[in-house]
């Protein structure tokens, strides 16, 4: 049981740390993206290509972060399922 434990948090640690880079790099990222809209709204045009660039890559990070979600969510399933295992095969002599 301790070692189910201790698995389960260094998951959840791992995940913790992957989702906070990842929402960062979001971040700042549309924070960017934001400033250049300003700057096309005012009339600059030659920041346009910029603005496409970077809109671009906030959906790139958008597809990174949904991704490391969905390898977060495979992990804690197949976690869980070694235990199910595990415990099914340990109850079986009893049975």
């Amino acid at each position: 049981m301790e070692e189910w434990k201790k698995v389960a948090s260094q998951l959840d640690k791992d995940h913790a740390k992957e989702y906070k880079k990842a929402r960062a790099d979001i971040k700042k990222k549309s924070s960017d993206t934001i400033k250049l809209q300003k700057k096309v709204k005012k009339g600059k045009d030659e920041v346009r290509g910029q603005l496409d660039s970077a809109l671009q890559d906030v959906n790139v990070r958008y597809a990174v972060l949904e991704e490391t979600e969905k390898r977060a969510v495979c992990r804690a399933l197949i976690e869980e399922r070694g235990r199910y295992c595990s415990f099914v095969t340990m109850l079986k002599p009893v049975l």
